[in-house]
């Protein structure tokens, strides 16, 4: 099928099983969630003041402590967390940026986050995410990682059937 003139909506449905006709054979996985924090990871965390917890649920690691220094103890604290999620999620982590806009220094907040890579492309979905927060004399952390536990036998819809109308 020739793509070089505008997509009709009526070619979507070819468009779309081309185009991934590649990925037929991309397993799916069982979530695993982690009930505690490590030992290791606690002291670690421990060790710069923040009191950590993970989240029942989902497994999230939040982190926190009182804090009225931004300089060397946040970049100390920032060092021990990515520690804590590179243990956490070895897929490696890429800086996002570092969040100041005029509401945030307005608010004295700032947010830097790092998302989790793959062959240096962005994790996509729940999980793979660390972000890191400093506002109002408090140091806020959250560690987001989905580990997998096993895979699950499934198969993709063909998606002729699923745009058919």
């Amino acid at each position: 099928m020739n793509y070089s003139s505008p997509l009709q909506l009526r070619d979507l449905p070819d468009w779309i099983s081309e185009a991934s006709a590649q990925y037929r054979d991309i397993p799916s996985y069982r979530l695993a969630v982690s009930k505690t924090v490590s030992d290791d990871d606690a002291a670690s965390l421990a060790s710069v003041g923040l009191r950590a917890r993970r989240r029942s649920e989902s497994g999230v690691i939040e982190a926190s402590r009182s804090s009225d220094t931004i300089g060397e103890t946040l970049t100390r604290t920032t060092q021990i967390v990515l520690d804590v999620a590179n243990r956490e999620d070895q897929r490696g982590l890429h800086e996002e940026g570092t969040s100041v806009d005029d509401r945030a220094r307005l608010a004295n907040r700032i947010l830097r986050s790092w998302r989790s890579t793959v062959e240096g492309l962005p994790v996509i979905g729940p999980g793979g995410k660390v972000s890191m927060f400093h506002a109002q004399g408090r140091v806020l952390v959250d560690i987001v990682v989905r580990k997998r536990s096993g895979r699950i036998p499934s198969t993709q819809r063909n998606p002729q059937l699923i745009y058919l109308s």
